[in-house]
């Protein structure tokens, strides 16, 4: 009975697994030219879409202060703080985060946020964040913004 296995039924299990194998790799290969339009297409649309936040030079923090200092001198607003920029690393690319506080009124702050989403966009800005409080050395009520803008940096 072990001959008989050894010799008939092993071979022909061993060739319905391979018969599996084949007809798997036939389906993958015939919707192939299909899988790969379907990919450059969905890269085409990545690549779009991170276009707008690509750097294309190291002078895109410069350029930022300097947007920053025109928006504020013109309505009223105090670019308080410049903080280092942060660099994250990913597979193929780095994500440069800039962070900014600004002080001033609400209204003011709002359109700052405005100006560098919608006019000026030398980054995405992913958070805003609002908060008050009594500054010890005026001892007014102060409103601050701190704003975090992303680039997409190619290695």
């Amino acid at each position: 009975m072990l001959i008989v296995y050894y010799w008939a039924v092993k071979p022909t299990f061993d060739m319905l697994s391979e018969n599996k194998q084949i007809n798997q790799q036939i389906t993958l290969s015939e919707n192939a030219p299909q899988r790969m339009h379907d990919m450059e297409h969905r890269l085409l649309n990545l690549q779009k879409l991170t276009k707008n936040y690509t750097l294309d030079s190291t002078e895109t923090e410069n350029e930022l202060v300097g947007v920053l200092s025109m928006f504020c001198s013109s309505h009223k607003l105090e670019l308080y703080k410049v903080h280092p920029v942060s660099l994250q690393e990913e597979k193929n690319y780095f994500i440069e985060t800039s962070t900014f506080s600004v002080r001033g009124n609400y209204t003011d702050l709002l359109k700052l946020v405005y100006d560098l989403e919608q006019i000026d966009r030398k980054g995405r800005v992913v958070s805003s964040s609002f908060h008050s409080f009594v500054d010890p050395k005026i001892r007014k009520m102060v409103l601050e913004n701190t704003i975090y803008i992303q680039n997409i940096k190619y290695k």
